[in-house]
């Protein structure tokens, strides 16, 4: 699967959302820890609320590259 930057955060970020989709929509971004099971993360709400602009979807997208740069590095 090719990677299409900012929509491929929106993607992963739509199946965190499915995933986990029993967690209380008024927890606010931040209250919640990003491996807590039945939760939401913060960036997920965000989207929900519609909070997250291109630019942060940009950001996140970066980030993800860079994270997946440094496990193969220390693979």
């Amino acid at each position: 699967m090719e990677d299409d930057g900012p929509r491929a955060v929106s993607r992963s970020l739509s199946l965190d959302i499915q995933r986990m989709a029993s967690a209380p929509l008024d927890a606010l971004p931040g209250d919640l820890k990003r491996d807590t099971s039945g939760h939401l993360s913060a960036e997920a709400l965000a989207i929900i609320r519609g909070e997250v602009t291109m630019e942060r979807k940009t950001l996140l997208y970066s980030n993800s590259l860079r994270r997946r740069s440094i496990e193969v590095d220390t693979k």
